[in-house]
């Protein structure tokens, strides 16, 4: 398990690591580098050649929310970013 050792992560990671509930594997932190834009970006090419495949519910929790984000709040705050989710060619068949 990775959690960012950052922000008001850092406290749920010193909880994990003092106190670790049994049989949890020891988590991993992670000190995040640049901006959440530019670590996505960095990243955002595995998603769109199909390298990240993403469970049903993410995909559903992820629409509804850019939806929602588009409809009713902050429409005049642009996307930043494009997130593309793609199936690779052997998953579709």
């Amino acid at each position: 398990m990775l959690i960012e050792n950052a922000g008001a992560s850092m406290n749920l990671l010193q909880d994990l690591w003092s106190d670790m509930p049994r049989g949890m594997t020891r988590p991993i932190g992670i000190k995040p580098e640049g901006s959440k834009i530019d670590r996505m970006a960095a990243q955002s090419a595995k998603i769109e050649t199909g390298h990240v495949l993403l469970n049903d519910d993410q995909v559903d929790s992820v629409s509804q929310f850019l939806y929602w984000f588009q409809q009713r709040a902050f429409q005049h705050v642009p996307f930043a970013l494009p997130i593309v989710f793609s199936t690779p060619r052997e998953f579709l068949y």
